[in-house]
């Protein structure tokens, strides 16, 4: 689990060079920090609750 935690956080910062293209907005923004943490955040809770309720 703590690997695929590092792996969207760092994945993020050593291949911004190669995606920033896609988007408008400097990655590196604070905006674009904040939603990425939450979709890290969303990904790893949600499968923890899901994990969860699907056992019991």
């Amino acid at each position: 689990m703590l690997l695929s935690v590092q792996a969207l956080c760092l994945a993020y910062f050593n291949r911004r060079e190669i995606v920033q293209p896609l988007w408008q907005e400097d990655m590196l923004s604070e905006g674009m920090l904040e939603a990425r943490l939450q979709h890290i955040l969303d990904l790893i809770f949600d499968g923890i609750f899901c994990q969860k309720e699907a056992t019991e």
